[in-house]
């Protein structure tokens, strides 16, 4: 729309400026969200976590689906254990271990 026919809407001039700025960040913004979906989507085919399946005409390398659909947790990796810091204030002054350093740190089971 050019400016004249903006401003039989829009009269003043700062107002019609500021809405063509806000309509081309408003353009460029739905652009980078529909790159950002198929950049999205693209990664979730490749992992094998399509929310969507696939149509059978679109013709992939088996190799692209030899992903589970969810990956299980590492259970190696898991800590069996939670690390406690305990401080203490005793008299307005901090207790700390008896070669300095911070607070007390315990470890407890989960």
């Amino acid at each position: 729309m050019d400016d004249n026919r903006l401003a039989t809407y829009i009269p003043s001039y700062g107002d019609r400026i500021a809405t063509r700025r806000f309509c081309s960040e408003y353009q460029r913004k739905g652009e980078r969200d529909a790159q950002r979906q198929r950049l999205l989507q693209n990664l979730r085919r490749k992992m094998g976590i399509d929310k969507v399946p696939e149509e059978p005409d679109q013709e992939q390398s088996e190799a692209t689906h030899t992903h589970p659909k969810a990956y299980l947790k590492n259970k190696l990796a898991v800590r069996k254990t939670r690390r406690v810091e305990l401080g203490r204030i005793h008299e307005g002054k901090q207790q700390r271990k008896k070669n300095g350093g911070g607070t007390r740190r315990v470890d407890s089971q989960k």
